[in-house]
């Protein structure tokens, strides 16, 4: 392997700590042919942390799932091909981004969560934000720790940024153990002395750098290699996707980061609930060099991301009162225009739609939160002669009105409206329908929502 590429593997390591004792689940969860490893430590809320690498497993993050077992569900797991999590084999096949979000889904399902936050640290965010853009609605939150950012555009520089960081004495170390790696020495003797020659560049306090460097010896170089293909096959860059992510983002690094400051301000710039903490006195690894300002920042933040919503809110659909200009693509391609009026009746204890195309198409509904049932129903009429009754449920952050399901020539028909991306000034309306059961849900009509 190349220099540039050891360099460029090894710095999106994750830090090290300490092994702690607060686990209180591990275990296995299916994900194709794959049984992805898991622990998790303490209970409440969800929080997944995503480790870097790639190719590490995630024993490194113990005591960041330690400090925050005491108010949240800390779930810790192995990426493929490391740790405990293993697959048939290494190579370009089973090796991906997009298998490694689908772990991650499973996983979700396997511990029963709707939704979660999501820590991803240095390529953990590259992850986290991959995973966000296939499933927006099961992420309350993020937090990006030292991240890779949104594109590849910190390959530009993170060569030069670590080298940077080395002192010339250990620049010179780095290079002489890595040739010697190169020739055939393979001992852990020359991983180690490689390991204690790069670490400084990524901590402020050197007292860290033996514990570090025992952990960048435990690199997969192979899966390393074969994830950062996979990001340039893909063409990973998130910026697109993510505009329309409006639930809190925590972006916090040290300002002697590997990770330069222009890679956090371009992703401040395309999440609109995005803040920026740079730490003082910090390398890459904030928990370690400043966990005075690593976990205040981050705990305060958990404290005060929305909780889930809650199908027994009698508020749940406030946020659909209002007067909206509608649009949407008509399925000849010609656009579609239309308003919506909505707003509460009978001392605010029901909801009335008002709803109008510009084609002469009408309907309205009302929407009530029952209180012997505790349930949102909602009944529609419109003067086409349709109707529709709808129980409200809800899938992460999406908040959906849906009929039960009919018997229609041996198949199981129903249909759905799934209200996305709820910001305060509009949101996404999908009308979907099954013909499974609801395994499967196919999208027949989306309406943008603009508030007037």
């Amino acid at each position: 392997m190349q220099i540039n590429k050891i360099i460029l593997f090894a710095s999106f390591l994750l830090g090290t700590a300490f092994a702690l004792n607060a686990q209180t689940e591990s275990g296995f969860a299916p994900s194709g042919e794959v049984q992805i490893h898991y622990k998790t430590y303490g209970t409440g809320r969800p929080v997944l942390i995503i480790n870097g690498g790639p190719g590490m497993n995630s024993n490194g993050f113990e005591e960041l799932a330690q400090k925050l077992s005491g108010q949240y569900r800390a779930i810790l797991f192995d990426q493929r091909g490391t740790g405990q999590t293993r697959v048939p084999a290494i190579n370009a096949e089973h090796i991906t981004m997009a298998a490694m979000a689908a772990d991650m889904e499973a996983l979700r399902r396997h511990l029963g969560i709707e939704s979660w936050v999501i820590i991803g640290h240095s390529f953990g965010g590259l992850l986290a934000s991959y995973y966000t853009t296939l499933h927006p609605e099961r992420v309350e939150a993020l937090v990006y720790s030292s991240s890779g950012g949104l594109d590849l555009s910190f390959r530009q520089y993170i060569g030069e940024s670590v080298n940077s960081k080395l002192s010339k004495k250990e620049l010179a170390d780095f290079q002489m153990w890595s040739q010697k790696i190169q020739q055939g020495d393979t001992s852990s003797h020359a991983r180690l002395e490689r390991a204690k020659a790069l670490a400084p560049a990524y901590v402020y306090d050197k007292k860290f750098v033996p514990q570090l460097a025992i952990r960048l010896t435990q690199i997969v170089p192979v899966v390393n290699e074969l994830v950062f293909n996979d990001l340039q096959k893909i063409g990973y860059d998130c910026k697109v996707a993510l505009r329309s992510f409006v639930k809190p983002v925590l972006i916090i690094q040290g300002r002697e980061d590997i990770i330069r400051e222009e890679t956090a301000r371009v992703a401040q710039g395309v999440l609109p609930q995005a803040k920026v903490v740079l730490m003082d006195k910090c390398g890459h690894y904030g928990w370690l060099d400043r966990p005075d300002i690593y976990f205040g920042e981050l705990l305060g933040f958990l404290e005060v991301v929305p909780l889930p919503l809650s199908l027994k809110d009698s508020t749940l659909f406030d946020f659909w009162v209002g007067d909206w200009e509608l649009s949407w693509t008509n399925a000849n391609g010609t656009p579609g225009k239309g308003t919506n009026l909505i707003e509460k009746i009978l001392d605010g204890k029901v909801i009335r739609e008002n709803f109008a195309a510009d084609s002469g198409f009408k309907g309205t509904s009302i929407s009530v939160f029952h209180a012997g049932t505790q349930s949102w129903r909602q009944a529609w009429a419109d003067n086409q002669g349709g109707y529709f009754d709808f129980e409200a449920k809800l899938e992460g952050v999406n908040r959906v009105f849906q009929t039960k399901f009919r018997e229609s020539n041996g198949k199981k028909v129903g249909a759905r409206m799934v209200f996305r991306n709820v910001r305060p000034d509009g949101f996404t309306w999908d009308w979907e329908g099954s013909t499974d059961g609801g395994t499967s849900w196919n999208l027949q009509w989306r309406v943008e929502y603009k508030r007037r």
